[in-house]
């Protein structure tokens, strides 16, 4: 079966986070996200699909130990959460595989790895959307981001460890595809476990910055 980004959504019981736990949400109120990962042929290469947007895992080979940094502890597994999530977004808006190590040595390339192995500068995502021809706009209205997931956009999430460390203990960023009865759909780049639809307050609360990606 094909999964594009208009795949219509199978109404299903849900378990979403909110504020911390998993509360049942009801058929009528939300769609499963955390489907099986559907996959098509692409040249050699194979194409994976979760919540309704291209998904990389930065944790999996043969990303996790590709440079990304500086020595031992600079590779992408530690440090690359932001090229894997922009290498998610490039792919499933222009529906083609654009890999966490192509995006990368871009970010390298571009002077976007922050010193120290402190992960991405900012700057990178503004820098990848011109490389590819896309378009990132920065914000942090709610408002926002969630008309950009109604119209088909991306969005990038720098998180902070609020919300008890669930994210992340020090920054991470993780990938917004879509929303869907006021539940937002998220593809984190080191956890499938924790890509799923969450309220509202779990996905916004711990933001520091956002940027739309659109073509």
């Amino acid at each position: 079966m094909n999964f594009t980004r208009n795949t219509g959504k199978k109404l299903l019981t849900a378990l979403i986070l909110t504020q911390g736990l998993f509360l049942p949400i009801s058929s009528a109120a939300a769609s499963e996200y955390n489907q099986p990962i559907q996959q098509e042929s692409v040249s050699t290469q194979q194409r994976e699909y979760l919540n309704n947007a291209v998904y990389f895992n930065q944790a999996e080979e043969p990303y996790r130990s590709y440079p990304y940094g500086e020595g031992e502890f600079g590779t992408i597994i530690n440090t690359g959460c932001g090229p894997t999530v922009m290498a998610m977004a490039a792919s499933t808006l222009l529906d083609k595989n654009i890999s966490p190590i192509e995006m990368a040595d871009l970010s390298a390339k571009t002077g976007n790895i922050m010193p120290g192995n402190n992960g991405t500068l900012w700057q990178f995502f503004f820098d990848a959307a011109d490389q590819y021809g896309l378009k990132a706009t920065a914000t942090n209205s709610r408002d926002e981001i969630v008309k950009a997931l109604k119209e088909g956009k991306l969005v990038v999430n720098s998180v902070n460890s609020s919300m008890g460390g669930y994210w992340t203990q020090y920054g991470h960023f993780i990938l917004l595809t879509d929303e869907v009865d006021g539940q937002i759909a998220v593809n984190d780049p080191a956890y499938r476990s924790k890509s799923n639809l969450y309220s509202e307050e779990m996905v916004f609360g711990p933001s520091k910055q956002m940027w739309i990606i659109e073509k």
